[in-house]
C-alpha cells in the first residue's frame, strides 16, 4: 500500500511539473491598495513606536501626521472597496497624507525605523497618485 502511495505520488509530480500556471497581474489599483495596508500597518506601529518613545517623537506635530495618513490610507481603501465616485478623491488625499508623513518621518535622520516609515509612505504616495490622476476609476474587482 505505501509502495502505491509513492507511486501515485510521483506520477502525479510529473505530470503536474509540466503544467503551466497562469499569472494574475495586478492591477495599479490592486497595488496602491495593497500598498495602503501595508502603510497603515507601518504607521500604526510607528505611532506606537513615537508615543511610546515621548520627548520629540511625541509631539503633536509628529502623530498628527501619523494618524493622518493612516486615516486617509483606510478611507481610500474603503472608498475604493464599494466604487465610491469619491475613490479618486480619497486616493488624492491620501497620497498628500503620505507625503506629509513620509516627510515628517525623514526629519529623525538616525532613526531606522522612522526612516523606513518615511520609505513606505512615499511608496504608497507614488501608487496612490497614479490612481488618482488615472483615467480609470480605481475598482477591486
Amino acid at each position: 500500500m505505501f509502495k502505491k502511495s509513492i507511486i501515485t505520488l510521483a506520477a502525479c509530480s510529473l505530470l503536474s511539473a509540466g503544467t503551466t500556471y497562469a499569472a494574475f497581474a495586478q492591477t495599479t489599483e490592486q497595488i496602491s491598495l495593497g500598498n495602503a495596508r501595508a502603510c497603515v500597518t507601518r504607521c500604526e506601529a510607528t505611532l506606537k513606536y513615537c508615543t511610546d518613545k515621548k520627548g520629540r517623537y511625541g509631539e503633536q506635530s509628529i502623530t498628527n501626521v501619523l494618524k493622518d495618513c493612516i486615516t486617509a490610507c483606510k478611507t481610500a481603501s474603503e472608498f475604493s472597496a464599494r466604487n465610491s465616485q469619491y475613490a479618486k478623491d480619497a486616493f488624492a488625499t491620501a497620497a498628500k497624507a503620505c507625503i506629509e508623513c513620509a516627510k515628517s518621518c525623514e526629519s529623525f535622520k538616525d532613526d531606522d525605523k522612522m526612516l523606513a516609515t518615511a520609505n513606505e509612505c512615499r511608496k504608497t504616495a507614488g501608487n496612490m497618485q497614479k490612481v488618482a490622476t488615472s483615467g480609470n476609476a480605481p475598482n477591486t474587482k
